[in-house]
């Protein structure tokens, strides 16, 4: 069985954001406390923070989710099955600051390269869990694409 946290799960908000090299954006709203407090505010007590499994950067929007996943919170991280050491090297030295439940979900890579893997993959883990919130910490061409797939659902 799959993540009994995200079955379960009344609210569920999908984290997207810049990857590595263009984050944070430029602007007074861009404080990490401030975007921490944002991430939080939208999962409310007892929602569950979902994310498509990007590796953790200092100049990514993973600096913040770092951050929020210090706080007793549940996440699920979806990835894809071949890349699972890279994510467990990327993650796994930080997760003892953790509190809160992490789940990694690995699914099958179609074997997509570029962009076309990450929308491939943010498109799966959407369906998956039905979310219908999404808070996205920048993005450029795959969050758009992702969701304009995503509303033809």
């Amino acid at each position: 069985e799959c993540c009994p946290d995200l079955k379960e799960a009344s609210h569920v908000v999908h984290l997207k954001g810049f990857g590595t090299g263009r984050f944070p954006p430029p602007g007074p709203t861009c404080s990490d406390d401030f975007l921490v407090n944002l991430v939080l505010e939208a999962l409310r007590p007892s929602g569950i923070l979902v994310w498509d499994g990007d590796e953790f950067a200092e100049d990514s929007f993973t600096r913040i989710l770092d951050k929020v996943l210090c706080r007793p919170i549940t996440a699920v991280a979806f990835y894809w099955r071949t890349e699972r050491d890279r994510f467990l090297a990327s993650w796994q030295p930080r997760m003892a600051r953790y509190p809160g439940n992490l789940h990694l979900v690995l699914l099958e890579d179609p074997g997509l390269t570029g962009d076309a893997s990450w929308v491939q993959l943010g498109v799966a883990a959407l369906r998956f869990t039905g979310a219908k919130d999404v808070l996205s910490l920048g993005g450029g061409g795959v969050v758009a694409k992702e969701a304009a797939l995503c509303a033809q659902d």
